[in-house]
């Protein structure tokens, strides 16, 4: 995998999840003020472009969604921290691509349509390079006597699996409010509307992504949005245990200047890339 494909990658996630695109409507519209295009309704084109991640994964290897889908869900019930990088590769087949990022190594999967696209990662983490890493660290900051990396470390393993879609549910606005989330999360645990993964799901629909970590067997669901109305939410994140219990639910409240902090990270990091691979 290139460093600009990596830099992509990484600045479109980061974008996506963390302070949802607001893309403008149509070409056509592209002479128009932004309070303009905030009222404008997406075209299907526009839509089109948004599921299809503005066709940036289109040229790589690509997976049948279904096949896609049933390969998530067979990792999570055979996978384990037990698993080796070959082990998934045997189960889930060639990943489209891969690429390094702090002690872990990421094998990505895509399958990109009109009407529904899906990327889905498995992070297969090193124990050694973590050390490595650590040391490295301490000895750069002199806190602590660097030492040898120890032996004995576990082959690197499955610690991750993700599955993130992007389809129609992208551009309705999400059932919850601010104010609700707030509420939420200053109650008692006794105390709540909704305490189970469940009964969010229930309230404010289908995940966008969904995260199973293996080492405490817990879940990450992520709903993200690309809705027209301006007084919703974007973006809600419900941290879910073994039980199916929600230990903490955050969002992140949109506006003007986070969105544009967020960009201009993302944008920074693309070009650091960009160079790093000239």
């Amino acid at each position: 995998m290139s460093h600009r494909n990596k830099g992509f990658l990484v600045a479109m996630l980061f974008v996506m999840l963390i302070s949802p695109i607001r893309i403008a409507a149509s070409e056509s519209s592209s002479s128009t003020s932004d309070e303009e295009l905030e009222q404008v309704e997406l075209t299907e084109e526009d839509k089109v472009n948004y599921i299809r991640w503005f066709r940036a994964y289109d040229d790589l290897s690509q997976t049948p969604l279904d096949e896609l889908k049933s390969t998530f869900e067979t990792l999570i019930s055979e996978g384990s921290t037990g698993m080796t990088k070959k082990e998934v590769i045997e189960l889930a087949g060639e990943p489209a691509e891969t690429f390094d990022a702090g002690a872990s190594e990421f094998l990505l999967y895509y399958s990109i349509n009109d009407e529904e696209s899906a990327i889905l990662y498995a992070q297969i983490f090193s124990e050694e390079k973590a050390a490595e890493a650590s040391n490295a660290q301490a000895a750069s900051t002199e806190a602590v006597e660097s030492t040898e990396p120890e032996e004995g470390f576990a082959a690197p393993y499955l610690t991750e699996v993700n599955l993130l879609l992007v389809n129609e549910t992208a551009f309705e606005p999400l059932n919850i409010t601010l104010e609700e989330i707030e509420t939420w999360q200053d109650a008692e645990s006794d105390n709540r509307e909704f305490t189970t993964f469940e009964e969010l799901q229930e309230l404010i629909g289908e995940p966008s992504e969904i995260t199973y970590r293996f080492e405490d067997e817990s879940w990450l669901y992520a709903w993200i949005r690309n809705s027209n109305e301006t007084d919703s939410i974007d973006y809600v994140m419900a941290e879910v245990d073994a039980d199916g219990n929600i230990v903490e639910l955050n969002t992140i409240e949109d506006s003007e200047e986070s969105s544009e902090s967020v960009e201009n990270s993302s944008l920074e990091a693309s070009n650091n890339t960009d160079e790093t691979a000239e």
